[in-house]
């Protein structure tokens, strides 16, 4: 199956791990990583479209993906939070780990 089918179903909603597992384009370590950034870039583009995105910082170490936002972020963008909190329990019931502050 392809890469791409299994990106874009995988971009929002319940993580299907059997889809990342099943395309033969890449290995399902790099093909779960790439969901999760596709995913984290949907959260973040949720941002009001008169507001740039600031720089943040994104690292990947013995499979945890953690975000770094600047501070004061968060607090200021109540729906980003939410929604990375939710996306943090998302991933987390598929045996991934997210953080984020």
């Amino acid at each position: 199956k392809n890469l791409l089918v299994s990106l874009v179903e995988n971009y929002r909603l319940d993580i299907d791990l059997e889809q990342v597992e099943k395309q033969t384009m890449t290995s399902v370590a790099l093909a779960s990583l790439l969901v999760r950034l596709l995913r984290l870039s949907v959260i973040l583009c949720m941002i009001r479209k008169n507001e740039l995105l600031p720089s943040f910082e994104l690292s990947f170490t013995n499979n945890v993906l953690t975000l770094k936002l600047p501070q004061g972020f968060l607090g200021n963008h109540p729906l980003i939070n939410a929604e990375l909190a939710h996306e943090k329990w998302t991933q987390h019931k598929v045996g991934w780990q997210l953080e984020f502050s």
